[in-house]
């Protein structure tokens, strides 16, 4: 198994028309997982993505890849603080 474990969240700058939900990933991890334990992982951005917000709405995206390419995808939406 392969999991690709990506924060994102959504970016809007003045000049843009209509910006896309969650258009800029903030951080993202591969983990190849051998065993069948649950693993827990760290994502922590960097601070200048960020910026001044204080609190923020991201979601997590994982896509799980078997052996023979099966592939699936599972987002999550949640309010994060710093």
């Amino acid at each position: 198994m392969r999991y690709v474990v990506e924060l994102q969240a959504t970016v809007t700058r003045f000049d843009a028309v209509a910006s896309s939900p969650y258009n800029l990933t903030l951080v993202r991890r591969v983990i190849k997982k051998r065993s069948a334990s649950a693993r827990r992982v760290t994502l922590r951005p960097n601070g200048r993505l960020l910026g001044r917000r204080r609190k923020l709405r991201v979601r997590i995206e994982v896509t799980a890849t078997d052996a023979a390419g099966n592939v699936r995808v599972v987002r999550r939406t949640l309010n994060a603080r710093r």
